[in-house]
C-alpha cells in the first residue's frame, strides 16, 4: 500500500517547485499515479466520484491497466478517443493504448486519490516515416530529416525492443516530445516491416522557428520549411506562431528540405484542452514537456507558454510537468512545475504496518499475470517484467497466471524492472489480519484490459484471451458505444477479479487488434 500521509518519502525523488498565488507552499497530496490506497466497496465502484472538475492532462502514457498519465490514473472504457491524425475531429482510435502513447486526457480527476476518469482522449501523434539513418553509439536514428533521441525509457512495440533490432527502411511511428533544437526525444516507436505497407504518408512534428507575413509557409526550428494553406490548418482557425508545437501531415517526405503540406495539426495547450482554437478560460491543465526558452517569469514547454510568476525558472532542456489553469490566450498560469528526475518514491510496508523499504519508479502496471516462467519473467498488460529483485509488499511473493498485481518500477530496455509488486487480494487482506497469501483476486480493485472474447454461453460463461486465458462473467455488464457481443471479438473490458478468479465485467466495449 502506498500512504498518502509519507509525502516527503514519496516524493523525495522529484525537485517540486510548487507555489499559490500569494507565494505560500501548496503540498500535493496526491499518491504518485495508481490511487491503489483508495478504499472500493464490492463490486467496486469508479475510482473517481463524478462529478469533479474537467481537467486536461498531457504527456506520455506511464502505466497500463487503465492509463496512468502525469501521476493520475484514468478509466478508459467508454471515452472517445481521437485519433492522432484527426485529433479534433470524429475519427476513432481503436487500437490498444501502449506505454509511451503521448495522449492528451480530459476527464474527472480527483488528485487526492490520483484517479480519473476519461471522457475524452486524444492521440498526440508524432512522427511516421521511413528510417533514414541509425546512430547507435549516440542512440539516434532519422526519420523525414528529423533527429530522433532514443533512451532507455523509449517503448518499442513491433518486431523489436530496441534501437540495434530496427534497420534503415524500416518504417515507424514514434510518439515522444519535440525539443528546441529541432530533435524529438521518443517516447515509444512502434516498427513495421520494410515492405508491409502499415502506414501511408509521412508526418513531422515540431517547433515553428519561423513564419512568412502571408501566412503560407513556416519554417521548424529543424530547418525544414513547410508549405500550407489555410484550409489546412487544424483546428480550424488556430493561429500558427513562432513557438508553436505543430505536427504536419504530408503524402511525401521533405526533398531537399522542403515539404508541403496535407494538414497542419496545432498542438498546444490550448487547442487540445478545448478541441478549437477558442481556449477555456480558467480550464485546468497538465503537461508535461521539455522547456524550450526561459524569459523572466515565462517559459516555454514544448510550444506551450507558461507564466511561472514567482516559481524559479527550471533550465533550458528540462523535462518538467507542469501545472496550472489556462489564460484566455492559450497560455498556462503556473501553480505547479515538477522536475523529472528518477521518478516518483513508493513504499512497501510490512506486516505490521511500518515502512520497511521506499524505493523509485516511473512506470505502473496493474491487471493479471501472464506468460510467467518464474519472478524474473512474466507479463502484465502485455508488458514483460522482472521482479526477481523487487519487494513484495508484506512479503507475499507467490505469484501464478491470473493473479492480480499492481507493479511500480522503470523500464529498462523494454523491460519493467519491478521496484515494488503487491498482490492486491492477499495483501489487502493481510492488512487487515483477514487474508492469506493465496487469495490471488483484485481485492475489489477495478482494472482494464485488452483481450479476445469467447463466451461458451453469453453473457456468464466467457473467456478472455491475452497473454493467458481469463474467466469472465459479462452478466452485468455494461455495452459501451453501442457495442454487442460477437464470438472471436477483440475488446476493451474494466471489471474486477473475484475471490474465484473470475474477471467480473462492469463495462466493455469493442477494440481493433493491431
Amino acid at each position: 500500500m502506498i500512504r498518502s500521509s509519507g509525502f516527503t518519502r514519496q516524493w523525495q525523488s522529484r525537485i517540486q517547485l510548487m507555489t499559490t498565488s500569494a507565494g505560500a507552499l501548496l503540498v500535493l497530496s496526491a499518491c504518485g499515479g495508481g490511487g491503489s490506497s483508495t478504499s472500493v466497496s464490492s463490486p467496486p465502484q469508479s475510482v473517481v466520484n463524478p462529478p469533479l472538475a474537467v481537467s486536461t492532462y498531457t504527456g506520455p502514457v506511464a502505466g497500463l491497466g487503465s492509463i496512468i498519465v502525469n501521476g493520475v490514473r484514468f478509466e478508459t472504457v467508454g471515452a472517445f478517443v481521437h485519433d492522432g491524425d484527426d485529433p479534433y475531429g470524429s475519427a476513432k482510435y481503436q487500437s490498444v493504448i501502449g506505454l509511451g502513447t503521448t495522449v492528451a486526457v480530459a476527464g474527472n480527476v480527483d488528485e487526492k486519490s490520483a484517479a480519473g476518469s476519461a471522457s475524452d482522449i486524444r492521440i498526440v501523434g508524432g512522427l511516421r516515416g521511413k528510417i533514414t539513418g541509425i546512430d547507435l553509439q549516440l542512440g539516434t536514428l532519422r526519420v523525414n530529416d528529423q533527429l530522433v533521441k532514443v533512451t532507455n525509457n523509449t517503448v518499442f512495440d513491433g518486431n523489436t525492443t530496441t534501437l540495434a533490432g530496427l534497420l534503415v527502411g524500416n518504417q515507424i511511428e514514434v510518439y515522444g516530445l519535440p525539443q528546441a533544437d529541432g530533435s524529438f526525444v521518443a517516447t515509444r516507436i512502434e516498427s513495421y516491416a520494410e515492405t508491409s505497407g502499415a502506414i501511408s504518408g509521412v508526418a513531422l512534428r515540431g517547433i515553428v522557428a519561423s513564419t512568412t507575413a502571408n501566412n503560407d509557409s513556416f519554417t521548424l526550428v529543424n530547418g525544414i520549411n513547410v508549405s500550407y494553406s489555410a484550409d489546412k490548418v487544424v483546428p480550424k482557425g488556430a493561429l500558427i506562431r513562432v513557438g508553436s508545437d505543430v505536427r504536419i501531415i504530408s503524402a511525401a517526405a521533405p526533398v531537399n528540405g522542403k515539404l508541403i503540406a496535407t494538414k497542419v495539426l496545432v498542438l498546444g495547450a490550448g487547442e487540445l484542452t478545448s478541441g478549437s482554437s477558442t481556449f477555456t478560460t480558467g480550464s485546468i491543465v497538465k503537461i508535461k514537456g521539455i522547456v524550450d526558452s526561459v524569459s523572466g517569469t515565462s517559459i516555454v514547454v514544448s510550444g506551450t507558454k507558461v507564466d511561472i510568476g514567482n516559481l524559479p525558472a527550471p533550465a533550458i532542456g528540462a523535462v518538467v510537468e507542469v501545472k496550472g489553469s489556462l489564460s484566455s490566450v492559450g497560455t498556462i498560469v503556473a501553480s505547479q512545475i515538477e522536475l523529472e528526475g528518477n521518478g516518483r518514491s513508493v513504499d512497501v510496508l510490512g506486516v505490521n504496518g511500518q515502512v520497511i523499504y521506499t524505493g523509485s519508479y516511473k512506470q505502473e502496471l496493474y491487471g493479471i499475470v501472464g506468460n510467467y516462467v518464474s519472478l524474473s519473467s512474466f507479463t502484465v498488460q502485455g508488458v514483460q517484467v522482472d521482479a526477481s529483485k523487487a519487494r513484495f509488499e508484506y512479503g507475499v511473493s507467490t505469484l501464478a497466471n491470473n493473479s492480480y498485481v499492481e507493479i511500480k518500477g522503470n523500464l529498462v530496455n523494454g523491460i519493467l524492472v519491478a521496484t515494488k509488486v503487491e498482490l492486491k487480494g492477499a495483501t489487502t487482506g493481510i492488512s487487515t489480519g483477514t487474508g492469506n497469501s493465496s487469495d490471488l483476486s483484485s481485492g475489489n480493485r477495478n482494472f482494464e484490459i485488452y483481450a479476445t472474447l469467447n463466451c461458451t454461453s453469453y453473457p456468464a460463461t466467457c473467456s478472455l484471451t491475452g497473454s493467458s486465458v481469463l474467466n469472465a462473467n459479462l452478466s452485468a455488464a455494461r455495452w459501451e458505444d453501442g457495442g454487442q457481443y460477437v464470438n472471436g471479438m477483440y475488446v476493451e473490458a474494466k471489471g474486477y477479479l473475484d475471490a474465484k478468479g473470475i474477471f467480473q465485467v462492469i463495462k466493455i466495449e469493442a477494440k481493433k487488434k493491431r
